[in-house]
């Protein structure tokens, strides 16, 4: 995983609003996400094909109650 300071962060379409925020970077080989309120607590790197499909599962509503 390159240094957090060269990824290319992007944020969801359904977080305008600033509130709630994760942000997503993804490489080749790896799928990062961080809190875009707390972004010096670090971030959570995951395999790039484990962050597909927990991005996946995400847009489809399956974290949703």
């Amino acid at each position: 995983m390159p240094a957090v300071d060269r990824l290319i962060w992007r944020t969801s379409t359904f977080s305008s609003n600033g509130q709630t925020c994760v942000e997503v970077a993804l490489t080749d080989t790896e799928t990062a996400l961080q809190d875009t309120k707390h972004r010096a607590g670090g971030y959570l790197t995951l395999p790039a094909a484990h962050g597909h499909t927990f991005i996946t599962a995400v847009r489809s509503g399956s974290f949703c109650r």
